[in-house]
């Protein structure tokens, strides 16, 4: 009996230990399990909105009429001499008096008469000069009006009529014999134009915007011979000769101005013109980054020079250009994201200037840490909200 109570008693010890271990193996078997599918389907995605940067770039290139090369665009140079004339008002008004006469009293405080010839003069105390008119004789101690006129044009309001002298007497004379009291009949004020060096700048440029119009018409008009599904044109001009009806400081209502301008233009393939320039913008373009696409109104050509007889020419090409962060910025960062909160990732992209904004999301929904997997880190470089 006691044995059996005995061996019974071991049975069960050994059933309970055997059991903890099975409830222990389980345990940890789950726990080991738990955390494979948490690091296995744990994932960080991060998505970046890159802040768009705006240049300003300037490159020369090539033209040659016989066809497109690594060094020269495809095109065609047309070359017009053109004549145009205008009639232009000068800008600049001044006022002019005219010649002005009237009558003056001569006194005479001698006792003797004194005859005066036509012409005599009478000149003012600040030099203005008037002559008599016709011959007068002055009364001793009398006076008499003589009519008298202004050697040169000028304005009455300038001059003193208080007193004239007559230079044509003795010295001794002059303080008793002169002229006084001046009443003006005659004389007025007038508005002249004189033409300007900036008048004639300026109508230079109204006659050559107006062959520059003609010229446009001529270029679109050849347009339709130059194989292309878009074309680009460009000029320059070069006035070659230039005929003015009135000089500088000369007095005119009017003046006209005639050109003959010779004017340079060239016809460009417009899609082969925007592929090269982005090419060889993306080939400037620092490691990282991304040229976004550039339309026609961001490109302006010039043209620099051009040869009709080798059919070739320069060209200068300024863009307005944009360009964001690219997908290689993956690369650099997951590493130093592993493990970080959602707070922290975003934290640390805000150093950077390129970056507009930055979203962060884990999955599954309890997950609140980047897996320490970097391959289950993905960062996406979002250009189409950039824009």
């Amino acid at each position: 009996m006691f044995l059996s109570r005995f061996f019974h008693k071991q049975s069960d010890t050994r059933a309970r230990v055997y059991r903890t271990i099975a409830l222990s193996f389980f345990g940890i078997s789950l726990a080991i399990a738990l955390i494979v599918f948490y690091i296995s389907f744990s994932w960080a995605t991060i998505t970046i909105i890159p802040e768009v940067t705006t240049f300003d770039t300037t490159t020369r290139v090539a033209m040659q009429e016989k066809g497109a090369s690594t060094e020269a665009l495809s095109g065609k140079i047309i070359e017009r001499e053109l004549e145009g004339a205008g009639t232009f008002v000068p800008s600049a008004v001044e006022t002019k008096s005219s010649r002005f006469s009237g009558v003056l009293t001569v006194v005479n405080r001698t006792n003797r008469s004194q005859r005066l010839i036509q012409t005599t003069r009478f000149l003012s105390a600040n030099d203005v000069l008037l002559r008599s008119q016709e011959s007068a004789v002055v009364p001793a101690g009398g006076s008499v009006d003589i009519p008298v006129a202004a050697d040169t044009d000028g304005d009455i309001g300038k001059i003193d009529t208080s007193r004239f002298t007559i230079p044509g007497l003795r010295e001794p004379l002059q303080g008793d014999i002169y002229g006084a009291a001046f009443k003006q009949t005659t004389g007025t004020e007038q508005s002249v134009r004189k033409v300007t060096a900036p008048d004639i700048e300026r109508a230079e440029q109204e006659v050559v915007k107006k062959l520059e119009e003609k010229f446009a018409l001529l270029l679109d008009a050849e347009k339709a011979s130059f194989s292309a599904p878009s074309v680009r044109s460009a000029y320059r001009s070069e006035v070659v000769k230039r005929t003015n009806s009135h000089a500088v400081d000369e007095q005119t209502d009017e003046f006209s101005l005639r050109l003959t301008v010779r004017f340079t233009g060239v016809l460009l393939n417009e899609q082969e013109l925007t592929q090269r320039l982005m090419s060889t913008l993306q080939t400037k373009m620092s490691t990282g980054y991304d040229l976004l696409p550039i339309g026609p109104e961001q490109i302006a050509v010039t043209l620099d020079s051009a040869d009709t007889e080798s059919g070739q020419a320069s060209l200068s090409i300024r863009a307005t250009g944009s360009k964001v962060r690219s997908d290689d910025i993956r690369s650099y960062h997951t590493r130093d994201l592993a493990g970080l909160p959602k707070d922290a990732i975003i934290e640390y992209f805000r150093g950077y200037d390129d970056i507009k904004d930055i979203r962060v999301s884990f999955t599954p929904f309890w997950v609140t840490r980047a897996p320490f997997l970097i391959d289950h880190i993905k960062i996406i470089v979002d250009t189409s909200s950039a824009q």
